[in-house]
């Protein structure tokens, strides 16, 4: 009997105290849309919480949570320890 393959674990949120390094020289998203803005507030953010700290909205928050994580991937931001 084959064993079941595991599934990969989700990327888990960042700490708050994690430090942002913006990688990007330039803003990538295009200007006058939301990820631009989201970009823009990452790049004057020094650490995770303060950019999150940003957004009062619960909404808003998730929101600059998963571009936080797009800009990861993307190779547009790095999360320092």
């Amino acid at each position: 009997m084959a064993k079941k393959a595991k599934k990969a674990a989700a990327p888990r949120a960042a700490s708050a105290e994690r430090s942002i390094k913006v990688l990007a020289k330039e803003n990538p998203r295009r200007k006058g849309t939301a990820a631009y803005k989201f970009h823009e507030a990452m790049a004057k953010s020094k650490t995770v919480g303060d950019y999150l700290k940003r957004f009062k909205d619960p909404k808003a928050r998730r929101d600059a949570s998963l571009w936080l994580s797009a800009s990861t991937r993307q190779g547009h931001i790095k999360i320092a320890a």
